[in-house]
């Protein structure tokens, strides 16, 4: 009766990958252990290091209206308003 139900079953190759597949895996660079956790870490949508700070945090403070007029002209308007004062910088 073992043999029957041994028979019956699927093998296990049937369902569980082969060996020879490799569409799945995670491809890394090399350069050691290290090197493949900050890879696999990125991997998995974590951000690397800066080189360089691009912006500034700052705190400007401008009329209501003004501020209302910026922001409704639509998206970017900060990049917008730091152009704009940039020129106008002394």
């Amino acid at each position: 009766m073992q043999a029957e139900a041994v028979a019956a079953a699927p093998a296990e190759t049937d369902t569980a990958l082969s060996a020879d597949d490799w569409s799945s895996a995670i491809k890394t660079h090399g350069g050691g252990v290290a090197a493949t956790v900050t890879e696999l870490r990125r991997a998995r949508g974590q951000r690397g290091t800066q080189k360089a700070p691009k912006k500034v945090a700052t705190a400007l403070r401008m009329d209501e209206t003004a501020l209302a007029r910026w922001r409704a002209s639509g998206k970017g308007w900060q990049t917008r308003a730091a152009a704009l004062l940039a020129k106008y910088a002394p």
